[in-house]
């Protein structure tokens, strides 16, 4: 009798419904268990979240929507691009101020600054156990930064003086106007003390600095890319020439730059401090790349003023 009247029911209900219109299944009830709950919640948040900032750690979701999980991995290889283009970052300017035997024109605030900068980076996501595709380009750039530290000690820096001789001969006053400036650090000994100082303090960084204190390496780093790129364009503004600045350097961080605020979002979850610093290290690329092309008819004479001079130094010697 029972088994009839359902029947019955299901008749009279598929009569009174509109046509064109579908049964629809009835929703399931929750579990009510503890267990049941605890697992359900844990499947919505895992195929809700693509990652989540938690220490540094990337939660994935293999089940997730496929096209945010293709977005994720080809975040994922855009991280591994930036550190392949890397390799490239400063060659060019090592290259040019290797063949000029002169760093005309940079500032070398700026270089130590991006030691500190960059050490300060490696140091920050080797604590939090980031993947090294969030930061690998940190390491390679750290190691071609030491070694326009050392180009600086050998051929020591290049300040221009602002003296005319009133010809108004635009090369005959970057000529006169050049003169050798003692780099910073001594000598040998001097030097020395510096580069096993430095060493020192990153060890102890990585092996006892409290985790509460992780997150000051990321916040000395906002006011040390203001002191890498602001004496850079004081100095291209005040000399209006950009001197032996690689335009390539420039461009690759620029590009290097804004490419990381994609994957510091996707990969890491938006961590707060580092998008600030990858956003202000893209706008002060920005200001020297327009720099670089709004001063390139006056580059183009300290260019060749430099290159004579190298030439005549070969000569006599």
């Amino acid at each position: 009798m029972l088994l009839v009247r359902g029947l019955s029911l299901l008749a009279v209900g598929l009569a009174a419904a509109p046509t064109g219109c579908a049964l629809v299944p009835p929703t399931p009830l929750p579990r009510t268990t503890a267990g049941g709950h605890a697992a359900a919640t844990a499947r919505g948040k895992h195929v809700r979240q693509i990652a989540s900032w938690r220490g540094g750690a990337v939660e994935s979701s293999e089940g997730g929507p496929p096209l945010m999980n293709v977005q994720l991995g080809l975040v994922r290889v855009a991280g591994y691009g930036i550190i392949a283009g890397s390799l490239c970052l400063k060659t060019p300017q090592i290259a040019r101020v290797w063949h000029a035997k002169s760093l005309v024109g940079l500032a070398p605030a700026s270089i130590y600054a991006d030691v500190f900068l960059f050490a300060t980076s490696v140091i920050y996501h080797v604590l939090k156990k980031n993947p090294i595709r969030a930061y690998g380009e940190s390491v390679v750039v750290l190691f071609q930064t030491l070694v326009m530290v050392g180009l600086l000690w050998r051929f020591g820096a290049e300040e221009e003086v602002a003296v005319s001789d009133g010809g108004g001969d635009e090369e005959a006053l970057v000529t006169k106007s050049t003169k050798k400036v003692k780099p910073a650090g001594g000598g040998p000994v001097g030097r020395t003390a510096i580069v096993a100082g430095s060493v020192a303090a990153s060890v102890l960084c990585v092996l006892y600095l409290p985790e509460r204190l992780w997150g000051l390496l990321v916040i000395v780093s906002t006011p040390t890319i203001l002191a890498v790129q602001l004496p850079q364009i004081w100095k291209n503004w005040r000399q209006k020439h950009t001197g032996e600045l690689a335009v390539l350097t420039v461009l690759l961080a620029f590009v290097g730059s804004s490419i990381r605020i994609a994957t510091t979002i996707a990969d890491l979850g938006g961590d707060p401090w580092l998008l600030f610093n990858y956003v202000l290290g893209a706008t002060s690329n920005a200001t020297i790349l327009a720099q670089i092309y709004l001063y390139r008819a006056l580059t183009a004479t300290v260019g060749r003023d430099v290159e004579a001079k190298a030439h005549k130094a070969a000569h006599a010697a």
